[in-house]
């Protein structure tokens, strides 16, 4: 009875810690008005760094400032920002280089 209770103590604890370490996908924090934060992770051997990005929503649609890490990234993104605000994305400002694949912007 006591090894099942300690396997059982075992699991619950390592699924806790397992848990811990997971970060959101996407998470999207009002800023002020209409603006609107989002971030999402990349992992780079084994450490997961943080992409901030902002966008606008306008009666007009939504202008997305920067990009998220990649492609498999964007369309959560889009689908987030529809159900959220009912708006299309309609305009975008790219960053000025690609910097998020750089290595040494995450201080490699």
């Amino acid at each position: 009875m006591r090894l099942i209770q300690a396997l059982m103590m075992v699991l619950f604890f390592s699924t806790y810690l397992m848990a811990q370490d997971k970060k959101a996908a996407l998470t999207i924090t009002p800023l002020t008005g209409s603006f609107y934060i989002y971030t999402t992770y990349n992992n780079y051997k084994g450490t997961l760094y943080p992409a901030n990005g902002m966008y606008l929503v306008t009666d007009s649609g939504v202008v997305m400032i920067d990009t998220p890490w990649d492609s498999t990234q964007l369309q959560p993104l889009l689908d987030s920002i529809l159900n959220r605000h009912h708006q299309k994305d309609t305009a975008a400002i790219p960053p000025p280089c690609l910097y998020h694949t750089r290595p040494s912007i995450m201080g490699k």
